[in-house]
Parts: structure tokens; sequence; C-alpha cells
């Protein structure tokens, strides 16, 4: 049955640092760690910058066109 198709989901964690910036304008030198609930403010302006890379050929399997043929 080589020939079945599967569907296998790959998820890695995502962590967002973000510095920001100090009474004079520039970056901080320290990155804040945000919580789960504190990054779901940023959902659109994280989706925003992946739906704009996201190319057509790719279709429904996203970058999983360009895996091995013996994962793919």
């Amino acid at each position: 049955m080589k020939n079945e198709l599967q569907t296998m989901r790959l998820f890695s964690p995502l962590f967002l640092h973000i510095y920001r910036k100090n009474e004079w304008g520039d970056m901080d030198d320290y990155r804040e760690d945000l919580s789960s609930g504190e990054v779901l403010e940023y959902e659109n302006k994280i989706l925003a910058p992946i739906q704009k890379e996201k190319l057509s050929s790719e279709g429904e399997r996203g970058l999983a066109v360009y895996l091995d043929d013996d994962l793919s």
C-alpha cells in the first residue's frame, strides 16, 4: 500500500520575543518573552507576512511540496 495517501503534520512551538523601544526611541538591549496569551495579540501581524510569501504553486500542501520523495 505504498501509494496510499497519508497525512502527517509536524508542529514546532512558537516562542515570541520582542525588543521594546526605550525612552530615547532606541531598541532595548534586553528581549521580553511573551506569554501565549500575549502572543495572540500579534496573530494578524504574524500571519500577514506568512500569507504574503505563500506561493500559489505550493497549493494546499504548502511547503510540503519541497519534501523528499520519501516523505512526500
